[in-house]
């Protein structure tokens, strides 16, 4: 009752769950970083003079060194490439124009097959809001992509992929047993719910 003196004799309430402890758990595969054989830089550092007497040592020999690999990601920056899609005269007067390359857009300008590749990985497989992609990439690669391109590779995408689809959905109706799972996925609005069915086989 309110107003009674507290009960140092009551029970505690139990924490919940079983707190472990930090690190590796038994069992788990490690992840240590390694050194490698074939590092794909070496930068030698040399000892600017005798630490004893200060005389140069710019001609001494190397009697051994001690290896420290760094593991890193060069900085990625985006870069223009320009094509330039030649017209050359013959000695008849006729003219005859280079044609560009099959991946090339016909616009002046374009975003290329692998800035395209990125926009899509984030909005796909990293399930990345369009307009967090379109910064994401503006911050890891220096591309000021809008938000209307960035919804528009899904598209394109969609057409690539759709040969080894009809493959996948081919092979699904030759199996006798077909295992199904519906779940849901954000979208524009309400949540909508896919189905994914799977085989031994695929």
């Amino acid at each position: 009752m309110f107003g009674l003196p507290k009960d140092e004799t009551a029970a505690k309430p139990k924490p919940v769950g079983k707190r472990g402890k930090r690190g590796k758990r038994k069992g788990a595969p490690g992840a240590g970083l390694a050194t490698v054989e074939n590092p794909d830089r070496v930068e030698d550092h040399r000892p600017g003079a005798y630490s004893a007497r200060g005389e140069g040592l710019s001609v001494a020999l190397s009697v051994g060194f001690a290896r420290r690999q760094v593991s890193d990601v060069p900085l990625v920056t985006v870069q223009v490439t320009e094509h330039r899609l030649h017209k050359v005269r013959c000695d008849c007067g006729h003219m005859t124009a280079a044609n560009a390359p099959e991946l090339l857009a016909g616009s002046p300008t374009s975003y290329g097959p692998n800035l395209r590749a990125l926009a899509v990985n984030f909005l796909v497989f990293q399930h990345v809001p369009v307009e967090r992609t379109a910064q994401l990439i503006a911050d890891l690669t220096g591309a000021r992509v809008s938000t209307g391109w960035t919804a528009s590779v899904l598209a394109r995408a969609a057409e690539l992929v759709e040969p080894p689809l009809d493959l996948v959905r081919a092979l699904l109706v030759l199996e006798h047993v077909l295992h199904t799972d519906e779940t849901t996925t954000p979208a524009s609005g309400p949540c909508a719910a896919g189905c994914m069915w799977r085989a031994p086989s695929t």
